[in-house]
């Protein structure tokens, strides 16, 4: 079993759809025998999608795993509870900071 811990969602081209990523994404996993991917959304609106664009186009997918992310600058603090309520119903596993993108 392979699983891939830190993917996003293909960037966007002109005249796709993010659903178009989706499924190019699942094409890559297939083609490289990736059975599981955890993916990571940006915190904000962005070509790889954001944490709900991302939670809508994994729903319905068991091999799509999703992370939430903030922006702690940022983001407001109702987003902690949204994303505390999140994993807690399952549709998120984990939450990434991002240390190295993010100014704080």
């Amino acid at each position: 079993m392979i699983i891939d811990s830190h993917l996003h969602f293909p960037e966007l081209k002109e005249g796709k759809t993010f659903e178009d990523s989706r499924i190019r994404l699942l094409q890559d996993m297939k083609q490289d025998e990736i059975d599981y991917a955890i993916l990571i959304p940006d915190t904000g609106s962005s070509p790889i999608g954001d944490l709900d664009t991302a939670l809508k186009l994994t729903e319905s997918d068991k091999q799509l795993f999703l992370l939430g992310a903030i922006n702690i600058l940022r983001d407001k603090p109702f987003i902690l509870q949204k994303l505390d309520d999140l994993f807690h119903s399952k549709r998120i596993i984990g939450m990434k900071i991002y240390p190295g993108c993010e100014l704080f």
